[in-house]
């Protein structure tokens, strides 16, 4: 019964975390591993791969933050990425190069986060499943 519910999370949290399961799940008893398991599969663990997928095509607009449950982080997301585009098109029309460098800064720091942010949620996802599964444990 461990074997399966290592395997069930395989993939879902860091693999640091298998050691740590597999420390507390030995000292279980078939009994207790039952009610485990079945706790486990009631939680709503998020895929990592979705997390990545949905960064990689809605990134800049912060749903892979959203996907995770930051809200704070994916409207900050949103706001940079939706800022960055509205000063450079005012810069445009309005032919003012401060809104220019201004959207261009932002649109700068808005792919450095998108980029960044692959990984963050990446890893994220996958330490917040973790902390669900050592919860009901």
């Amino acid at each position: 019964m461990k074997n399966v519910i290592l395997t069930t999370l395989t993939g879902k949290i860091p693999s640091h975390g298998n050691v740590i399961l597999h420390n507390k799940l030995s000292s279980a008893s078939d009994e207790s591993l039952n009610k485990i398991s079945t706790s486990i599969s009631m939680l709503n663990l998020k895929s990592p791969i979705v997390g990545l997928i949905l960064g990689f095509l809605l990134g800049g607009l912060g749903i892979d933050r959203f996907y995770k449950g930051d809200i704070g982080l994916g409207i900050i997301k949103l706001l940079l990425s939706v800022g960055s585009m509205l000063f450079y098109d005012a810069g445009l029309s309005e032919k003012d190069e401060s809104l220019l460098v201004v959207g261009s800064i932002l649109f700068i720091a808005s792919m450095i986060f998108y980029v960044v942010d692959l990984f963050l949620v990446f890893t994220g996802i996958k330490k917040d499943n973790l902390n669900k599964v050592l919860m009901v444990l």
